[in-house]
């Protein structure tokens, strides 16, 4: 299956992982690679235009995590992630699936980047 249409394995497991590093039970993600598209994702989901699948500001967070490389993640309630799988499927910015498993190798490894110290770095 393309990669987009059905998230793959260690794509799944890798945003598993970084949910339970954040603490953030009764949630999940979508990972990305870097800064623009995690906001990008944002935009998607407030937009007014998706009508009831909209969700509010404060049904959305950015995290940031290093391991290899900086992960940006938008997380939000397990039962909204209907209302976020077009975001995946469409544009195609979301981590791949070589990056995924290259990083599930160093798991052990994975911290979460305040958002100060992620956005100055990005700005650098």
């Amino acid at each position: 299956m393309y990669p987009r249409v059905v998230m793959q394995r260690d794509v799944r497991e890798l945003g598993k992982v970084l949910t339970e590093k954040a603490g953030a039970s009764g949630q999940t993600c979508l990972v990305f690679p870097n800064q623009a598209s995690a906001e990008e994702c944002l935009e998607f989901a407030r937009s007014e235009k998706r009508g009831d699948q909209r969700l509010a500001h404060q049904d959305l967070t950015i995290r940031v995590f290093d391991v290899q490389q900086r992960l940006w993640t938008v997380f939000f309630a397990l039962e909204n992630t209907p209302k976020m799988v077009g975001f995946w499927i469409h544009p195609g910015v979301g981590v791949s699936t070589r990056l995924a498993e290259e990083t599930l190798k160093h798991k052990g490894q994975i911290r979460e980047v305040q958002w100060e110290e992620a956005t100055a770095s990005e700005a650098a």
